[in-house]
């Protein structure tokens, strides 16, 4: 069934993920990036991208990531809080019948959840400013049919730049839905 209405994100993010001392697991949001793409499928659409001010920098000391993530942040004047984050991402959103946010994986699914405080949180969020279903996509789903399409990959000074990261995912999008065979295109996009 196709929506008369339907915009599509999207997502990346990047976080640390800690085993504590009672043995949970403990995820800090880093930053993250989404874009939109335009009806007509180009390149501008909205966009945001927040760097959390609620982790303790200092205390992440994982070599790759402070070597691949955290190298690469603006300076803590330019960061967020969590509020501030969750509000850049929901003033991307306007009215829709449906809204699709595509990732490379899906523990960014995860982590938008865990940004507004749970899975129905984020959807009433997300649905009482569109109007809209919601649906998480895996770009991974249109990889798999058209095998045949490089996928683009960031330069080394962007990757792992969340908002680069999410671009190169709308870049990856449209190169991979335009490979699509008619038969398949109102199946899976």
């Amino acid at each position: 069934m196709s929506h008369k209405n339907k915009h599509i994100f999207f997502l990346d993010t990047e976080f640390e993920e800690e085993i504590g001392l009672n043995g949970e697991t403990i995820v800090t949001l880093i930053s993250v990036g989404l874009v939109g793409i335009s009806k007509e499928r180009k390149m501008s659409a909205a966009s945001y991208y927040g760097v959390s001010n609620a982790f303790n920098e200092s205390a992440l000391k994982r070599e790759w990531l402070v070597k691949n993530v955290l190298s690469k942040l603006p300076a803590q004047e330019a960061r967020q809080s969590l509020e501030e984050i969750r509000q850049g991402i929901l003033n991307c959103f306007s009215k829709a019948d449906e809204i699709e946010i595509w990732a490379d994986h899906p523990y960014d699914f995860i982590i938008l959840r865990q940004l507004f405080g749970g899975h129905n949180e984020m959807y009433d969020a997300i649905n009482e400013k569109t109007g809209g279903s919601l649906k998480f996509r895996n770009l991974n789903e249109l990889s798999r049919v058209v095998p045949f399409v490089e996928r683009e990959k960031q330069t080394a000074g962007k990757r792992h730049i969340a908002i680069e990261d999410a671009k190169a995912g709308r870049i990856n999008y449209i190169n991979m839905s335009e490979a699509l065979p008619n038969h398949l295109k109102a199946h899976l996009l």
